[in-house]
Formats: structure tokens, C-alpha cells, sequence
């Protein structure tokens, strides 16, 4: 299994065959698919806020990247915008 970022929240599957995208899914796996494109979703959402926090710090000639957990929690909770490279 792989995750991704298309236009929106990616499951790939590998095979023998290489790797497929799973877009649609059956009415038994649509809960656990549901589910995973919450958590890749989350995952990325994390990662842009990490990135853009990390890219001020090296603006600011800081070494390590200081947010507490709280604070980037409050940004995601907060709707904080998907990434959107």
C-alpha cells in the first residue's frame, strides 16, 4: 500500500503488475476507504503545516523549529487549508 496527494487524498495497491489506484470501493470496504483518506488527510495537512513552520524558522535564522503540539493540533482542528502545491 502507498499514499499520496493528487487532488485529493490517493490509496494506491500494489501488484505484481505495479501499482493501482483505489477510487472506488465496494459497499463492505467504503468505511475502511472513508476512513484511510481521513487519515491521509490529516497526514498531509500536518506535513504542509510542518513545512511552512519550517520554512519560517530558516527565514528567521533559527535552527530547530519550535511549535508546540497544541498549537498545531489547534491549526488543523481549526480548518486549517489541505495541501495545495
Amino acid at each position: 500500500m502507498s499514499i499520496g496527494w493528487g487532488e485529493g487524498p490517493e490509496l494506491w495497491a500494489a501488484s505484481d503488475y505495479g501499482f493501482f489506484l483505489i477510487s472506488h470501493t465496494t459497499c463492505e470496504y467504503s468505511p475502511v476507504f472513508a476512513k484511510t483518506s481521513q487519515a491521509i488527510s490529516l497526514y498531509y495537512t500536518v506535513m504542509f503545516i510542518y513545512e511552512e513552520e519550517m520554512d519560517k524558522a530558516k527565514k528567521k535564522k533559527k535552527n530547530v523549529m519550535k511549535m508546540p503540539v497544541e498549537e498545531l493540533l489547534l491549526k488543523v482542528s481549526n480548518g486549517y487549508p489541505a495541501v495545495h502545491r
